[in-house]
């Protein structure tokens, strides 16, 4: 897949964008529900790469992952053709929910949101304490990345089956990863 960048050995996925001219509103800034389908993106993407793509947990498992809580603090604007970058990382997860966190950040090179990332996997009992990192990382952390942060933003999702009846996760074995969806979920989790 073109566009998506790895860190720490696949737990971050981070996908390259740019804004549209039908993303923005009349201030002529992205308008904030674009950010939803901004990180819907990168977690799609990142199914695919790290367990399955969705339609084939949908079409072969018969699993589907309905979205249960969402938020995004929005720290900054994105305006028409910024380019940007879309993070997602698996923050939390128990057996029958999965906890994503994004960070959508623009203007930095690879090798920053490399440090960026290693910070959060180092730091991420110190970071847990505090609902938003943001507060931590703007006391702790680059000034250079801080500028660039956009938007971070949470989504907790479950999986049921096909009569949406929750699924315990370790009761879902995927076949081409050899093993249950727990467990690869715990081992890409930060």
């Amino acid at each position: 897949m073109e566009g998506i960048i790895d860190f720490l050995n696949s737990k971050v996925v981070v996908i390259r964008e740019y804004v549209r001219y039908y993303e923005v509103d009349k201030m002529e800034v992205v308008h904030h529900s674009n950010y939803y389908r901004y990180y819907e993106l990168a977690r799609c993407f990142y199914f695919s790469k790290n367990i399955l793509p969705y339609s084939v947990l949908e079409n072969d498992y018969k699993i589907y992952s309905p979205l249960l809580e969402s938020s995004s603090k929005y720290i900054k604007k994105l305006e028409f053709e910024d380019i940007f970058y879309i993070s997602c990382f698996i923050d939390e997860i128990d057996l029958n929910k999965i906890y994503f966190r994004y960070f959508t950040i623009k203007d930095i090179d690879i090798k920053e949101l490399n440090d960026f990332f290693s910070f959060i996997g180092n730091n991420k009992s110190l970071l847990a304490k505090n609902p938003w990192y943001y507060n931590y990382l703007k006391v702790n952390y680059k000034t250079l990345i801080l500028q660039n942060i956009i938007s971070e933003g949470i989504t907790v999702h479950t999986f049921v089956n096909k009569d949406f009846k929750p699924i315990n996760l370790k009761s879902i074995y995927i076949k081409e990863k050899e093993n249950n969806i727990y467990q690869l979920l715990l081992n890409l989790k930060i």
